[in-house]
């Protein structure tokens, strides 16, 4: 079964805006367990092109766009909501995820 990820509008527009800016298309969604307080830390950052085992998501949007998704971090990342924020208190991608009970703001190493 495919990673389920939801992309909220927000996000998408910033993604191709990113996209267009960089010259890439590819972005990857991190998801793990190893910041130092212990709970799960979410990340979204540029990628070159899809790795061995990576599932890949598409963007709907104006200019293809792709989110890639390691082996690894699928646990943790299937079944999220990227969204964008910027307001007062947080600029930058914001990925939620129900099924974690525990999360951390840190991005993972």
């Amino acid at each position: 079964m495919a990673v389920e990820l939801t992309v909220t509008p927000a996000a998408a527009r910033r993604l191709v805006r990113l996209a267009e800016r960089e010259g890439t298309e590819w972005f990857r969604v991190h998801g793990a367990q190893d910041c130092e307080c212990g709970k799960i830390g979410f990340r979204v950052e540029l990628a070159e092109a899809p790795g061995g085992g990576d599932e890949v998501v598409r963007v709907a949007g104006e200019r293809p766009v792709g989110l890639l998704v390691s082996p690894a971090s699928r646990p943790y990342v299937d079944g999220s909501t990227v969204d964008f924020s910027d307001d007062l208190m947080h600029t930058g991608f914001v990925v939620d995820n129900p099924r974690v009970q525990t999360w951390c703001g840190r991005a993972p190493q």
